[in-house]
């Protein structure tokens, strides 16, 4: 397990970066749903054996172009990283580091739930 800043980190993930259309490497947000407090995390989240199956389709894509479709329907990204070629959790292994998910919306989420 390693931890790293918000860019590297969706790039260890393998997830597009944080300001495309599904950049949250934890969960599947869209960028007009970032301040909705409603969103459902465990139902939109991100888990590894539904990302195996979609880079596992991204795979047997025809061509190049439905490969980049694919991908970005999903925020993930085209060309694997070196540790793809280990046995690992995509997003279970590659967490958020604390201050920038304190520091951010992440924050107010816990405030949220606190008075709630």
């Amino acid at each position: 397990m390693g931890t790293a800043d918000l860019p590297q980190g969706n790039d260890i993930a393998g997830i597009k970066r944080h300001n495309a259309e599904y950049g949250c490497r934890t969960c599947k947000v869209s960028q007009s749903q970032l301040s909705d407090a409603d969103f459902d995390i465990f139902q939109n989240g991100r888990y590894h054996h539904l990302t195996s199956r979609i880079y596992d389709e991204i795979k047997t894509a025809r061509n190049s172009t439905t490969k980049k479709n694919i991908a970005q329907e999903y925020g993930l990204c085209l060309n694997p990283n070196i540790l793809d070629d280990l046995a690992r959790d995509h997003h279970l292994q590659t967490p958020q580091d604390p201050f920038h998910c304190l520091a951010g919306l992440a924050h107010y989420l816990i405030i949220y739930l606190t008075m709630s």
